[in-house]
């Protein structure tokens, strides 16, 4: 046919942009496909890469399903976490397992998890926090945090935070949110911890004596019945050990029980000079003590004055008028051991700049926290703003560019340490599973409406990024599956699991991909589930890996199979009628391809039901329509082309199709019924 046009369709990197009118598509965009890349090479599309999985099962039966995952970068290695029901279905366990493989092991000293609780993880300070709440009740769980040594505490840092979904670092403290404190729910505050402290506090002024109060430079984090360690300041030394009973928020003082011991008069050897106690071990030489009797104290001695210790032993003093003959070791004669029972009390010298510590703490970093300071309305907390949403409730948070994001479903607000203002009334975040960062420049979210979008707050720019997949892939998300999304990202390129959907193309396991750096959409069809996704390096490159309800941890984006199945490659090129819209016979096409052998090649002429023109059988492939009998390519103004292939052998790429068809007719008007 000597009239013959050709079309080429070459340079395949516009990526899918099924919003695109096929009338205004470019050569270089795509309909929809499933399991393909643009940017591993360029102008062509390639199959994805698998996943394999990664060691041994962290759960069975009930155990199966993840109910979250994280990869702790401990100071000390990689330690891989994992969020899943106990074998009796009656509470969530958290597990661990080392990179390196081998078993996962429960977490001992857990607090009571109600069962399914959707759990967050979040390593600050070399130590993982855990919070996260139950789907049934909508409260927050108990938190609990985990140190490199995987020892667990309800307190550590977190003593006194509010219980909370959402736990994120922002400028140095950390931001307890959507909490519950008591009984009462505030689901649109944010709590603001201390920054990393050393001391908590400091001693206000000299003070000594047998002293119930003491007065402090602040008491914003000293909470009734905290046991504290006073040093002496700038040393090691520590003096006095205190369980506070009580805080006076106004005069900044704490009241404590004074250390006292009591003793028989059996106890005093009038020919020693000794006491015998039962531990002399906050006794050492020169410690101030008072000496009181229900009777009458020992002769030599007299009640409320203060004398000073010299250490014998264990369980054993004797007492000096002055701190130096108790260092001399010249004590006081006692000639009679007294009547009744006595009481021997620390008299405390405390210097101004004396430091409080959390009992056993000294040394480390402490994080403080405040719900009550001066009171509980005007505590350490922000909010999210009110007339933004039917619910100001927040659902996800996270930051970027020296900003605190809080979102609502329906809002987006930001917050500077000082104040928060809203960005966007009308854009929120729908999963915080889904709420990612490129770098610190641009935050990725998902929102009610199934939408992705990007944030630059640096400089403002926001940008609905996943227009080009709406129409054949978000639209069809329901909303469970939007508020249960979960992301990764992965050397610059966001990985969003949107679970099972079973409209659009039919029953599948969807994730749409973003690469930053193409600007490009992919969409991944999974044979199983990728419900929480983390990054790991123990092969020697960062991965991302993945937690499935198979009870198995998947390392991702690696090998030519999914798990010992073979990867489909799936494209829809989409409509596309050469930039005219006579009447064509369509004739040929020569498909460009790379280790893409037995992939099923089909065409549709102007919308109708697509026909198996042949396969591509090598990577320079010619395919020549057929013309007469049933099969016979019929008349039209538009083609398209679908491809299916799968194997197990390399990722085969496609690199362009080049189009051969004549026109038959000059103008619409000439059409006439074939």
């Amino acid at each position: 046919m000597s009239n013959l046009t050709r079309y080429s369709q070459f340079d395949l990197s516009g990526g899918i942009q099924n919003a695109t009118s096929f009338l205004m598509k470019k050569k270089s965009e795509i309909a929809d496909m499933r399991n393909g890349r643009f940017g591993v090479e360029l102008g062509a599309i390639v199959r994805r890469n698998g996943h394999d999985r990664v060691g041994n099962t962290f759960g069975s039966g009930s155990q199966n399903t993840p109910t979250g995952g994280f990869v702790a970068k401990f100071s000390t290695g990689n330690v891989r976490f994992v969020a899943v029901n106990d074998s009796g279905s009656t509470a969530t366990l958290v597990r661990t397992q080392p990179t390196s493989g081998g078993a996962w092991s429960t977490l001992s000293g857990l607090p009571a998890i109600p069962i399914n609780s959707n759990i967050n993880f979040l390593l600050y300070l070399d130590e993982v926090y855990v919070t996260g709440y139950d789907p049934a009740t909508g409260d927050p769980i108990t938190p609990f945090n985990v140190d490199s040594s995987l020892n667990v505490s309800t307190t550590r840092n977190i003593n006194t935070m509010p219980a909370c979904r959402y736990l994120v670092e922002y400028a140095g403290a950390l931001f307890a949110c959507n909490v519950k404190i008591g009984s009462t729910r505030y689901r649109d505050r944010a709590y603001k911890s201390s920054g990393p402290l050393g001391a908590i506090t400091y001693i206000n002024s000299a003070q000594s004596g047998v002293l119930t109060t003491i007065t402090l430079d602040s008491v914003r984090y000293i909470k009734s019945g905290m046991a504290l360690d006073i040093y002496d300041a700038g040393t090691e030394t520590k003096l006095y050990d205190i369980t506070v009973t009580a805080v006076d928020k106004s005069l900044n003082k704490i009241t404590f029980v004074p250390y006292a011991l009591t003793f028989a008069t059996s106890a005093v050897n009038t020919t020693s000079e000794e006491i015998t106690l039962s531990s002399a071990a906050l006794f050492p030489t020169g410690t101030p003590v008072v000496i009181t009797s229900t009777t009458t104290v020992p002769a030599g001695l007299t009640s409320g004055t203060t004398y000073y210790s010299i250490y014998v032993n264990a369980t054993t003093i004797k007492l000096a008028t002055s701190a130096a003959n108790a260092t001399a070791g010249t004590a006081i004669n006692i000639t009679s051991q007294g009547t009744g029972t006595h009481t021997i009390t620390l008299s405390y010298v405390l210097s101004d700049n004396d430091e409080i510590w959390l009992d056993g703490r000294k040394g480390t970093l402490n994080v403080m926290w405040n719900q009550d300071f001066p009171n509980p309305e005007e505590s350490d907390w922000t909010a999210t703003l009110p007339g933004t949403d039917s619910s100001n409730e927040i659902t996800a948070v996270g930051k970027s560019s020296n900003r605190l994001f809080l979102f609502t479903k329906n809002s987006g607000q930001k917050y500077d340490g000082a104040n928060t203002v809203t960005f966007n009334n009308a854009v929120g975040c729908v999963s915080h599973g889904s709420l990612k960062n490129i770098d610190d420049d641009w935050t990725v979210w998902l929102d009610a409406k199934a939408r992705v979008w990007a944030r630059n707050e640096s400089n403002g720019q926001q940008e609905y990024i996943s227009r080009g997949i709406y129409q054949s892939i978000m639209k069809y998300v329901p909303a469970a599956n939007l508020a249960a999304a979960t992301a990764v990202v992965n050397n610059n390129i966001y990985y969003l699991y949107l679970g099972q959907v079973d409209v659009g193309k039919g029953n599948e396991y969807l994730r749409v991909v973003y690469s930053f750096d193409d600007n490009v959409w992919a969409v991944d069809r999974l044979p199983r589930q990728a419900l929480f996704s983390d990054n790991d390096d123990y092969t020697g490159s960062n991965l991302p890996y993945f937690w499935c309800d198979d009870g198995y941890l998947y390392i991702d984006d690696t090998g030519n199979l999914d798990y010992q199945t073979e990867i489909p490659l799936e494209i829809d090129f989409g409509r596309d009628n050469f930039g005219g819209v006579q009447l064509k016979k369509f004739d040929s096409m020569f498909i460009y391809s790379k280790d893409a052998a037995g992939t099923t090649v089909k065409v549709s002429v102007s919308g109708k039901q697509p026909m198996t023109v042949g396969e591509i059988t090598e990577d320079e492939c010619y395919i020549k329509f057929p013309e007469r009998g049933e099969d016979a390519m019929p008349r039209g103004s538009s083609i398209n082309a679908f491809l299916y292939g799968t194997g197990p052998g390399l990722p085969p790429s496609i690199q362009g199709i080049e189009w051969y068809f004549a026109s038959e007719e000059d103008s619409p008007s000439d059409r006439r019924p074939r």
